[in-house]
């Protein structure tokens, strides 16, 4: 088995690589890692040709979760036009500066139970929990395959 404190600092050393490779990137993505796909996991840029798209990240098979067999199960997912996206969010930035009355009453609406950004937000938390809930089965099925000599070997 894989001591727990190996696993957390593979971890670790999985988002650091991740935030170098960020500063490597030959574009930068305005919404990369800010935006969140409809399975709840964030989106990151790819530029092809001249066009600028998100993504899942739980698109590619190293990201995406396992089933019990140990098999990546990737998001199915549809990539979502960048020039588009990004014009959407920053139109609705800039009203949000223009009105910032908009903003101080969304802000007030948080504490009501109706709210839906409070509901967004819920969601959020509840997707969170439930994938916290999957990690264990998820390193047990590592670990596992990892026995039985599934991993490839160098």
């Amino acid at each position: 088995m894989v001591p727990r404190e190996l696993f957390y600092a593979a971890q670790k050393r999985l988002e650091e690589n991740l935030q170098l490779a960020q500063r490597n990137a030959k574009r930068e993505y305005l919404l990369s890692g800010l935006v969140r796909h409809v399975c709840g996991s964030a989106m990151g840029g790819r530029t092809r040709g001249s066009v600028t798209y998100y993504y899942c990240y739980k698109s590619r098979d190293f990201a995406a979760s396992v089933n019990e067999r140990g098999e990546p199960q990737p998001c199915h997912y549809r990539q979502i036009n960048g020039k588009a996206l990004e014009a959407a969010v920053w139109d609705t930035v800039t009203d949000l500066l223009r009105h910032p009355d908009l903003l101080v009453d969304e802000l007030e609406n948080l504490g009501q139970p109706d709210s839906a950004t409070r509901e967004a937000m819920e969601e959020e938390l509840a997707h969170v929990n439930s994938r916290l809930e999957e990690l264990p089965k998820e390193e047990r099925r590592l670990v596992e395959g990892y026995r039985k000599g599934s991993t490839p070997t160098s």
